[in-house]
């Protein structure tokens, strides 16, 4: 499915399974509470919230969620929780695993701090 920049995250939800779907739904809402007055649209086919530049993007593949919050993000969330899963700035949610929300909580308050000044 190809997304345009003014699609609906319900157009995204609908080509994945249920349990993916519960997923990506508790994702987004962590970011949209953690940046009200960011945008939503999708960016390179993803959902992406934006302030003046990408906040945090994120999407689904067939054995985890993919977190794009930038390298330093990634960075602070490594010093803090070293034993999550990263590849090249991405933070790799296992489906397997359950959501780690208070993770979540952590990267959204220091994107929040970065950008809302």
């Amino acid at each position: 499915m190809i997304l345009n920049s003014n699609d609906s995250f319900d157009q995204y939800l609908s080509q994945f399974e249920p349990l993916i779907q519960t997923r990506l739904t508790k994702v987004y809402t962590i970011f949209q509470k953690a940046f009200p007055e960011a945008k939503f649209i999708f960016s390179y086919q993803i959902p992406t919230f934006k302030g003046d530049k990408n906040l945090v993007q994120f999407a689904a593949y067939t054995n985890h969620i993919g977190i794009y919050p930038g390298p330093q993000a990634i960075q602070v969330l490594l010093e803090t929780f070293p034993k999550i899963r990263t590849s090249k700035g991405t933070w790799l949610i296992a489906h397997t695993l359950p959501l780690p929300v208070k993770e979540l909580n952590v990267m959204t308050a220091w994107i929040r701090s970065q950008n809302f000044k």
